[in-house]
């Protein structure tokens, strides 16, 4: 990853997180499940601004999440096809066993993927005072060293999500056990009911901790304050990541009808910021590992 892009450039990595794993379309009819989908709304959210495109692997019939090889297979295919110059961060995450998440890294050697530097709670109420999700996601040391050293192994960045500020103290340590993280890319995760939530006290916690050496990125888990704290990311100057996966809704009940909205807007956020929007291309050049060839299909 090229460290020159650090807190203080004026360019603007914008990921977008284009379908994730829990949303369903019964929520938000416009969710891309299928290859065809996601490829066609990498497209929309490209064409509006997005350098990067987050993807979680969904069961084509059904959208139900899935870490099938396969299945993350034909959407990368098709999103390479349809945008090949953007660069792809697939997700590790969630609860079932850790190769199983990896594998398709191992497979697909995408520019980045994600590892969590630690626990977390994962909870989400169902529109009352109870929770339909309440779930913790155990992430030990070990299964760190193991996702880096398959992300090494494929050429892939490593995506860094923090959802705790202690979370960052981890760096720290996974450099104590000969873990290479120099190269990694940061994540901020706020307003995940259980975790930290999305305040920018938080995030300015976090940006000054981190320090100016390295580029991080704002994720918002939280529709009422989604945008705000997305603005104030790009005042510490920090990278942000939209999509359906964190937020559908371009303004209190508008929801967008597709990912290419949430970038737009996410645009017009940076440059109100006086920053500019990297371009898919140089996002790519900012995002990948040194010496990384360019990954296309055909």
């Amino acid at each position: 990853m090229n460290h020159s892009a650090g807190a203080q450039d004026d360019r603007v990595v914008i990921t977008c997180a284009i379908t994730g794993g829990a949303s369903r379309q019964d929520g938000n009819p416009n969710l891309p499940y299928t290859p065809e989908e996601l490829a066609r709304e990498a497209r929309r959210a490209v064409d509006a601004g997005a350098g990067v495109i987050h993807l979680h692997g969904r069961e084509p019939a059904t959208g139900s999440p899935s870490h099938d090889v396969a299945h993350f297979a034909d959407a990368v295919e098709a999103i390479r096809v349809e945008v090949p110059e953007v660069a792809l961060n697939l997700s590790c995450g969630g609860t079932a066993d850790l190769r199983e998440r990896v594998r398709p890294v191992e497979v697909l050697r995408p520019e980045l993927a994600t590892l969590s530097l630690g626990c977390y709670n994962y909870a989400a109420f169902d529109g009352s005072a109870h929770l339909k999700t309440d779930r913790a996601v155990v992430t030990t040391f070990a299964t760190m060293l193991e996702s880096l050293s398959v992300f090494t192994a494929a050429g892939t960045a490593a995506d860094l999500e923090c959802y705790e500020i202690g979370h960052l103290d981890n760096l720290d340590v996974l450099g104590e056990l000969g873990g290479d993280t120099s190269h990694g890319h940061l994540s901020f995760v706020l307003g995940v009911l259980g975790s930290q939530a999305a305040d920018p006290r938080y995030l300015t916690y976090l940006a000054n901790r981190l320090g100016p050496a390295r580029p991080w990125t704002a994720i918002v888990i939280d529709p009422h304050r989604h945008w705000q704290v997305l603005g104030a990311a790009l005042g510490l100057g920090g990278w942000i990541r939209v999509g359906f996966e964190d937020c559908h809704w371009l303004a209190p009940g508008e929801m967008a009808t597709s990912n290419g909205q949430l970038v737009e807007r996410a645009a017009r956020l940076v440059r109100a910021c006086g920053r500019e929007v990297a371009p898919a291309l140089e996002a790519r050049s900012l995002v990948t590992l040194p010496g990384r060839d360019f990954v296309s299909v055909g």
